[in-house]
């Protein structure tokens, strides 16, 4: 266990040796990145250039300074290396200083640098997989929770989400109200520090997913439909595997835009077109609507996945719309699992805010095509810093605002 004194004496040394270990898992975080979302292993093959397939070597892997030596190109083949990857690992080692820099600055016992550390690196890896790929992983966010449970049963001490002042139990009003509701129970669980620091990561979970699942649902049934209308038919094909209407307004597979069992697709074709042979509806126009694995046109029923190709022209169509991907729940949930329930609602009001701004500024400098998605996880992330480094400053502010209201 680090102890204050003895760090205290090299501060600058250790210091220096966090921000050169974030660098290094930046490195690491540059393969996790790359691999991750496209179901590569992450052990083999060994580092190698995207290009050529070049075996790194290990005075090439040395973050940052190997891209400066080798002039940010490939001993290889001679071909440019993205800088994203020297700006990953810088990023990574700052994020690790400014972790311990607010770490040393509380009176949380050192050794929960770790738990810092490991949900500094796991935000970061979503954040840029979702900029990418819009997409979070499990496999980033369930072992992130296991950590985070394990951190907390087996050194309860130094659970994140035991209170901004350090004490377990302070300043953590949803756990406190879980506990009074339990009487007796509750005030034996809060007793014994192991079974508090769990309970409390495990309703950090709870709360995480649970309040963005309801966020979800609401916005499903309010914004969870795409409704267009045209005056000019548009042109679509239609398949057993995917549906793709126009030049841009919709190409998507079935399984990607059908996700829950009763979601439906529904049109209105004013010609219809299969295998060549035209086929004239009874009624102009004509619904057309994918259902499961069903394909109705008009009064019609067959099965999807016997349907060829068939080519629509369409006045009119509406189809489910995702208002959040079920990886931020995810994402949620192990920054909860962390930090404890209290943290959840802070983090998810600040992402909330930082991503309207950013959505709002986007439109402004840089219009987008209306619908066109917004990566939830890096404003969580950024929620999470926010409360990590302004948290307890909120809470006491907030504190005193209700005492001065209810005085």
């Amino acid at each position: 266990m680090l102890q204050r004194e003895i760090v205290g004496q090299i501060l600058p040394l250790f210091s220096a040796f966090v921000f050169v270990l974030g660098t290094v898992i930046g490195s690491f975080l540059n393969v996790v990145v790359w691999r991750l979302p496209r179901g590569e292993s992450l052990s083999h093959p060994g580092s190698h250039c995207p290009k050529c397939g070049h075996a790194i070597r290990p005075w090439e892997n040395v973050p940052i300074l190997s891209w400066l030596v080798l002039h940010a190109r490939c001993s290889q083949c001679h071909l440019p290396i993205s800088m994203r990857y020297p700006l990953v690992e810088l990023a990574t080692g700052l994020l690790f200083l400014v972790l311990w820099w607010r770490l040393w600055h509380s009176p949380l016992p050192l050794a929960a640098l770790w738990g810092y550390l490991f949900l500094g690196a796991a935000l970061l890896a979503s954040s840029l997989i979702d900029i990418e790929h819009y997409l979070i992983p499990d496999a980033i966010t369930f072992p992130g929770m296991a950590v985070a449970a394990g951190l907390a049963l087996v050194f309860p001490e130094t659970h994140l989400g035991t209170g901004l002042t350090g004490l377990p139990g302070g300043d953590q009003l949803i756990t406190a109200a879980v506990y009074n509701s339990l009487g007796t129970v509750g005030q034996a669980v809060a007793a014994h520090p192991r079974a508090a620091a769990l309970v409390d990561a495990l309703l950090g979970m709870l709360v995480g997913y649970a309040i963005l699942r309801l966020l979800l649902e609401v916005g499903q049934r309010l914004w969870g439909r795409v409704r267009e209308q045209r005056r000019a038919p548009v042109t679509a094909q239609l398949s057993a595997t995917s549906i793709r209407i126009g030049d841009d307004d919709l190409d998507a597979l079935w399984e990607d835009l059908l996700v829950r069992p009763r979601e439906e697709f529904r049109a209105q074709a004013t010609a219809l077109t299969e295998s060549g042979a035209t086929t004239q509806a009874s009624a102009v126009p004509v619904v057309v609507r994918v259902r499961g694995a069903r394909l109705y046109i008009g009064t019609e029923e067959r099965p999807l996945a016997t349907t060829r190709t068939l080519t629509l022209e369409l006045v009119s169509w509406e189809y489910p719309r995702e208002v959040m991907g079920h990886g931020d729940l995810k994402l949620l949930a192990m920054i909860g699992a962390f930090l404890g329930p209290d943290a959840t609602v802070f983090v998810l009001m600040w992402g909330a805010l930082l991503g309207c701004a950013w959505g709002l500024g986007r439109v402004v400098v840089a219009p987008v095509r209306p619908g066109a998605p917004l990566p939830f996880g890096p404003f969580l992330a950024a929620g999470t810093l926010l409360w990590i480094l302004c948290g307890e400053a909120f809470v006491r502010w907030y504190s005193g605002l209700l005492a001065g209201r209810l005085g």
